[in-house]
Parts: C-alpha cells; sequence; structure tokens
C-alpha cells in the first residue's frame, strides 16, 4: 500500500507557526504525527557541526596516506567548516621522542609503544588540514607508555615527558592545532593502567597545566575523555574536570562487527529506532552531569558511526548508510550535541596489514566518495546551526528533521527552512502541509537522494548521478524547484532535503 502523511493543524495562538506533518500508514492502519516547532530554535549547533576523523594508524600503515592528493584535499575542502580529528586506539601507542631526534627516523619505538612520530608525519598532516581548510584535533597518548615508571614498571599515572616533546615542536613551528585530547576510550584499557574518573581528572589536570607552560601554541580547546563504553566513568569525570574540559566528548556506535561479529542485517540500517539508544544511554546522563557541574561546556560525538570495528563492507560504504548516519546527525542536534564527528573521512576496504577502514567518506587509495559523503555535503549547505524541535510517533517509519536554511544557499529567503526527511519504510510517503500552520510548501527547493537499491555504491541528485571530477571539484548540486503542489511525496527507502523559503519561521527570523 501507499503510505500517506496528512497533516491536521488547529490554529490558536499557541499553535502560532507550528509545522503539523501527519502520516496515515497503509500497513500500520494508524495515524502518525510528525510537529516541527518554527517558533523559537529547540538549540544550536556549531557551524562546524558535522566533522570528520581519521585514525592515528593511517598515519603509519598502508595503503600511504594521501598527504598532498590534491583531488582529496579538494573533496575534504567540500565539508568545512569542520575539524579533523586524529585519534583512535593506536593513538595511545605513539612514540614522541623522535621529535627532538637528529635522525628521527632510527628512532625505534621503546617499551610500551608501537608507532614513531616523526617530523615529516606531523609536518605533513599539518599541512594536509591547512590545505583542507580542517581544523586539527590531536589526540595525546594517554595509554600505557606515558603511564610507565622511570624504572619501567606499569603505573596508572599520565606522566606528560613525551607529550612535552610534541608540544614544544608545535610551538617551535608555529603549527596551529586547535583542539588537544587525552588518550582514547580509557575504559578499554589494560586494567593494569586503566584510570579511574579521578585519576583521569589529575591527568587533565596535568594537561592543562602542561599546555598552559608551553609558551608559543596557538589557540587551543582541551577536550575528552573520548570514552565509547562506561558512561559512569564521565559522568564522575565530569564535576571533576569542569574548569579544565571545554568540551566533552564521548564516543558512539549503534551496531558493531567487533571480535569477528557477523555484519548486521540489512534491516537494522532501516530501522529508524536504531539510534535512539545514544538518547538514554549517553546524551541524557552526560548532558544532565554538564548542567549541574559543568554549565557552559560543550557535549560533543567525538567520534562515531553506524558500525564499530571499522565498518562493514556493502553497508558502511553504500547508499543504506545514509539512514543511520543522517539520521543520528539530525537527532543528535536535536539533542543538544554541539558538533558529531565521523569516523573517517578517509579509508580503503582493503586497507594495511592490521585494519581495513570501511566507513569512510572517500577512498584514500582511489580518492572516490562513498554515498554518505554526497549526504554529509547536502547537509553541510542546506541544514543551518538553528535547530527547530520536532517529535515523530514511535510507529512511524519516517524521520524529519527541520533546521533554518543558513544564509548561503542560493537565493537565501529569511524565515526559509530545510527538512531533512528519511523513509526507511519501502512505500511511499505523501506529505502534506495544512495552510494553517502558516507554512507554505510551494514553491520549494527539492533535493531528493535516491540508489538502484539500498546497497549500491552510486548515489543520485533528483535523478542524476553524483560524480565529482579527476580534480575533486564537485558537479551541480542545485535543487530542483517546484512551483505547484502542496503535497510532498518521498519514495520508499529514499531521503531528501526540502527548502521551504517562504516558511517565515520565526525562529529564523
Amino acid at each position: 500500500g501507499i503510505r500517506q502523511l496528512r497533516s491536521k493543524m488547529t490554529t490558536s495562538c499557541a499553535a502560532f507557526a507550528l509545522l503539523i506533518l501527519g502520516c496515515v500508514c497503509s500497513a500500520l492502519g494508524s495515524n502518525v504525527t510528525v510537529t516541527i516547532s518554527a517558533s523559537s530554535p529547540l538549540s544550536e549547533v556549531a557551524s562546524s557541526y558535522l566533522s570528520v576523523a581519521i585514525d592515528t594508524l593511517q598515519l603509519f600503515e598502508d595503503p600511504p596516506f594521501p598527504y598532498s592528493n590534491a583531488k582529496i584535499i579538494k573533496l575534504a575542502s567540500h565539508l568545512t567548516p569542520a575539524y579533523l580529528r586524529v585519534g583512535g586506539s593506536d593513538a595511545d601507542h605513539v612514540y614522541y621522542g623522535a621529535m627532538k631526534a637528529t635522525d628521527p627516523e632510527a628512532v625505534p619505538a621503546p617499551p610500551g609503544y608501537s608507532w614513531v612520530l616523526t617530523p615529516t608525519i606531523f609536518d605533513s598532516l599539518i599541512k594536509f588540514a591547512s590545505e583542507s581548510g580542517l581544523q586539527l584535533i590531536w589526540g595525546l597518548n594517554g595509554g600505557g607508555g606515558p603511564r610507565r615508571y622511570p624504572n619501567g614498571t606499569q603505573g596508572t599515572e599520565w606522566r606528560a615527558d613525551d607529550a612535552k616533546v610534541l608540544l614544544e615542536y608545535t610551538a617551535q613551528k608555529k603549527h596551529a592545532v586547535p583542539g588537544w585530547e587525552l588518550g582514547n576510550e580509557p575504559s578499554l584499557y589494560s586494567s593494569s593502567y586503566k584510570p579511574s574518573s579521578e585519576q583521569l581528572a589529575k591527568d587533565y589536570t596535568l594537561l592543562q597545566a602542561t599546555l598552559a607552560a608551553q609558551k608559543g601554541l596557538s589557540p587551543y580547546a582541551i577536550m575528552g575523555p573520548d570514552d565509547c563504553c562506561n558512561v559512569e566513568l564521565m559522568v564522575g569525570f565530569i564535576p571533576l574536570a569542569a574548569k579544565i574540559v571545554e568540551r566533552f566528548t564521548f564516543h558512539y556506535y549503534p551496531m558493531d562487527v567487533c571480535g569477528g561479529k557477523a555484519p548486521p542485517p540489512v534491516t537494522k540500517f532501516l530501522n529508524p529506532e536504531n539510534v535512539q539508544g545514544i538518547v538514554s544511554g549517553w546524551i541524557n546522563p552526560l548532558s544532565a552531569a554538564i548542567k549541574q557541574h559543568a554549565a557552559g561546556r560543550e557535549l560533543w560525538i567525538g567520534e562515531s558511526s553506524s558500525v564499530a570495528c571499522q565498518g562493514a563492507h556493502n553497508e558502511t560504504d553504500v547508499y543504506l548508510d545514509a539512514f543511520v548516519y543522517l539520521n543520528q546527525l539530525g537527532l543528535a542536534a536535536q539533542k543538544g550535541i554541539m558538533n558529531e564527528v565521523r569516523q573517517t573521512l578517509l579509508g580503503s576496504p582493503s586497507g594495511g596489514t592490521k585494519e581495513s577502514f570501511k566507513y569512510n567518506l572517500i577512498n584514500m587509495v582511489t580518492g572516490v566518495p562513498n554515498p554518505d559523503y554526497w549526504g554529509a555535503v547536502l547537509f553541510k549547505t542546506l541544514m543551518g546551526t538553528k535547530v527547530l524541535n520536532s517529535s515523530v510517533n514511535a510507529q512511524a517509519s519516517v524521520r524529519v528533521y527541520a533546521h533554518c536554511t543558513p544564509s548561503h544557499v542560493p537565493n537565501y529567503v529569511q524565515g526559509s527552512i530545510t527538512l531533512l526527511v528519511l523513509n526507511f519504510g519501502s512505500d511511499e510517503a505523501t506529505l502534506l502541509l495544512d495552510a494553517a500552520s502558516k507554512i507554505t510548501t510551494v514553491p520549494r527547493v527539492e533535493y531528493r537522494m535516491t540508489a538502484p537499491y539500498v546497497q549500491s555504491a552510486q548515489v543520485h541528485l533528483n535523478g542524476k548521478v553524483l560524480q565529482e571530477d579527476a580534480q575533486g571539484n564537485l558537479p551541480s548540486l542545485d535543487g530542483a524547484v517546484v512551483t505547484s503542489g502542496v503535497d510532498i511525496s518521498l519514495q520508499g527507502e529514499s531521503y531528501a532535503f526540502f527548502v521551504l523559503p517562504k516558511a517565515v519561521a520565526q525562529a529564523c527570523m
């Protein structure tokens, strides 16, 4: 049957500037209503919302990192403004001592370390970020190596000696590093040096002092603790680090293939409830702790993708993944998250000897974007920083998110809103906006994203295949202007952005 979204709205002062969308789903035989308030913003995200990451391991393993690849640099630039976070499990195994050595390439990794950072690697990374227009966040080693005592025995306290070498080099070279983190997912550290909330706060106190003592650093924010798996560790950490950490970060993956698990079924990607666990499990308790103990500090999803442990081929690198990625971006923005960092910007299904990355936006070997890249570019382009409130019946197979349209959108009109609509169901949905809402759907600009099938590596914008050129320039991403017909239909298993220039939304004025 055909799923239809119907809109019924009562006119009253309390309902002024409310947009109400309704849905009659023939498969369920029930009404499903989505309500979006346009009277005032629900929240506001950073202009860098939807940032990206690379795994520290990618700096050391094959395939070689494409520091000077002009096409990849150009493709990355289309995602700005954004941060480039460099971190991950291997960040906690990097030795910095070679940064001051006469022959850095000859320096071996000491006990407790696996990788040696050299000036060549770090300088090349800084240049890549600068040329891409990305702001760098560096995850300092907070693992077992710098927690060893001088005699080599393992301790639990972080020592700053090795980090000081990198900080001194950074200041000396006048490299811009706007964000510093310490460690990655500390709740997963070995029991021999796993820190408590109290120890973690002491470590960050030392980090703060170490950064402050290093003259010549460019402006920076302290971020962390980048945990993934123990919300209580972070709840205990927040009040102790409230005066130190400016951006509290956690990691979230709704699915995983860790420990050799089989890839999740396609149906999980097409379940709109798939990302809801982030709210009750992480955002609500962490937001409450920040509100009580660290008012004014930001909460970030510091690392995220749909499937943890490098993703799943033919799932996280195809059209299907957008239903998780964009759904979580929309939901997190509603819930007060200031930024979300996608793991990873670059990767390759046939990666190095240790790992391959299949949740990347761009293939670092071929330079070809994966389908999520195009959804990310459109999100960055069309969804502004002011977020509008919306709610949807839990049974709906459609999700609708609304932001104020950013002023850089062509032919911008003040008061415009952009809708992101995801249809997880297999049937078409028809959207009808009631005239009583005082928001009209015509004219509108449509950006419909479809694919031949959900596991396709190809994505279409308004029926046209999206393809970059050899230099990384993007094709025209103009929407289709519609001047008649108040109903908006959306085919099953597809998503779209709709810009409504005559919304006259008070929240966006």
